[in-house]
């Protein structure tokens, strides 16, 4: 977890006041590199935060994989996979980014099973 720019300033603050990096990491308990990183970036950038991770959007379309896992409830991951041409752990990320589990449960498969007329 990052630190707020809020803290980040303050650090710098009390370094711009005239305290050296060594006693302001103490006070703050931030280490020495991270707190020159920072003076580096504002230098630079005029800012202490980072720029942040770019969000790319996602190769798998929400709509058609929860489409393709209702018409298909018993197919396995690299079959998934291979339909959307993607791999097998990128279909799991998906599956777990949209809360669908692939475990099936026994109580459900017996309601549905008493549902349908047959007997267990």
């Amino acid at each position: 977890m990052s630190y707020s720019e809020d803290f980040r300033k303050q650090v710098l603050s009390h370094i711009d006041l005239g305290s050296t990096i060594e006693q302001v990491s103490k006070i703050f308990s931030v280490g020495t590199s991270t707190i020159k990183r920072w003076k580096r970036s504002r230098k630079k950038t005029g800012r202490v935060m980072g720029m942040g991770r770019p969000c790319k959007p996602y190769k798998i379309d929400d709509i058609k994989l929860k489409q393709y896992i209702k018409e298909h409830p018993d197919a396995f991951l690299d079959e998934i996979a291979w339909h959307f041409e993607v791999t097998a752990p990128g279909i799991f990320a998906a599956l777990k980014r949209l809360n669908i589990t692939r475990k099936k449960s026994r109580l459900s498969t017996k309601k549905e099973m008493r549902a349908n007329g047959l007997n267990i």
